[in-house]
């Protein structure tokens, strides 16, 4: 289990941060800044990131509650966690459904209906809320919260078959990985076929991934040290990744690449965790394990601090960020799409979220400050 002493590794915070500036920019449509996100480079995007480190820092958490106050108050702190973000999904809902249809009313952009995939709300709402608390509706950019929260449900079983035996978890984890693979097992499956955009059976995996690497933290696995062939290996998974993005550009390579590789190759499944996209993003993982030291001068870099801030407040921020993308889209419909204003959307949703987390950061600092008892004076 993961050591109860050891000290905050700002990477998770930096790297969590990162991937939920990257959601925010890939969620603006007609972003020239989004041609620079994670995804551009790769099989694998923000997505995976946000897994990994959600499933390495539940670990981190949870593992030290399960020590020290043993498995059924563990349980019980990791469902209040669910029911939290249940709460923050259901009033993102609420409130990105709101914002949609308003701004489609009062502006006449009756397009975003059926974009966003509001159109069932805004024909029958009684029965589309309905669906939306049981999870099964949900508008385009709402699918990240409930796989976290499918993940995190399982998490208190994840920890115990971990304390038994870290072979195992990754054992079964990785068996039920090669099931969906082989036989497109999805849960849930819901009337007429419909499942989860992100199935929880796949992405299971690299949640497991990240609880492992959390487990081994302070130790020295011979599986994480650094080696030369792990690493050219690494670099020409992602010099092979970064050429096929690269072709989907242009169309006469594209064909060239859909006629020699795409037969053994695609699809590159984002639904289930395809292969090619868990290894591109643990060839990533691993290289920046090890160039990224946990007392790196990144870390302590000023143009690194709103990454950081961003990632400490990782569930409000990433709310903001969903609201805050369709207010850049809509911004961009309105003013128009040249240049400038595509890099002033960005930046100011950027900034907003940095704000939002610098007050609230702020403010969980100072009440955690004991409050200086009040002297009274004695009267004579």
């Amino acid at each position: 289990m993961p050591s109860t002493t050891s000290p905050r590794d700002l990477r998770l915070d930096f790297f969590r941060g990162l991937a939920l500036w990257f959601i925010f920019i890939d969620h603006v449509p007609s972003s020239i800044i989004a041609n620079l996100t994670f995804r551009n480079f790769g099989f694998s995007d923000a997505t995976e990131i946000f897994v990994f480190i959600s499933g390495y820092t539940a670990a981190l958490v949870y593992g030290r509650s399960l020590q020290a106050q043993g498995p059924v108050l563990m349980t019980m702190q990791v469902l209040k966690r669910c029911w939290q973000l249940y709460a923050a999904h259901i009033l993102l809902f609420v409130f990105f459904v709101a914002q949609i249809t308003w701004i489609a009313a009062r502006f006449d952009q009756a397009s975003f209906i059926d974009e966003l995939n509001v159109a069932q709300f805004h024909d029958d709402p009684q029965r589309s809320l309905i669906r939306a608390l049981i999870l099964h509706y949900r508008p385009v950019n709402l699918d990240v919260l409930p796989l976290y929260m499918a993940l995190l449900a399982a998490l208190p079983v994840m920890l115990l078959l971990l304390r038994q035996s870290r072979l195992l978890l990754f054992g079964l984890s990785a068996a039920l990985w090669l099931a969906v693979q082989t036989w497109q097992w999805a849960w849930p499956v819901y009337e007429g076929g419909d499942t989860w955009l992100f199935n929880p059976l796949g992405w299971q995996f690299l949640f497991v991934i990240g609880i492992v690497c959390a487990s081994v933290r302070d130790q020295d696995p011979v599986w994480l040290r650094w080696h030369r062939r792990v690493a050219v290996l690494a670099v020409l998974m992602l010099l092979f990744a970064l050429v096929v993005t690269t072709t989907w550009r242009y169309e006469s390579l594209n064909a060239w690449t859909d006629e020699w590789i795409g037969p053994w190759l695609y699809p590159i499944d984002k639904n289930n965790l395809g292969p090619a996209r868990l290894l591109h993003f643990l060839a990533v993982a691993w290289l920046v394990a090890h160039l990224v030291r946990d007392n790196s001068r990144l870390l302590s870099w000023r143009l690194a601090r709103p990454a950081i801030i961003c990632g400490q407040q990782s569930l409000v921020i990433f709310c903001v960020s969903i609201s805050l993308s369709f207010i850049a889209w809509f911004a961009l419909v309105q003013l128009g799409r040249g240049p400038l204003m595509q890099i002033a959307v960005v930046v100011g949703g950027l900034a907003l979220m940095t704000a939002i987390a610098w007050q609230l950061n702020w403010y969980r600092q100072r009440s955690r400050q004991r409050p200086r008892p009040v002297r009274i004076p004695e009267t004579p």
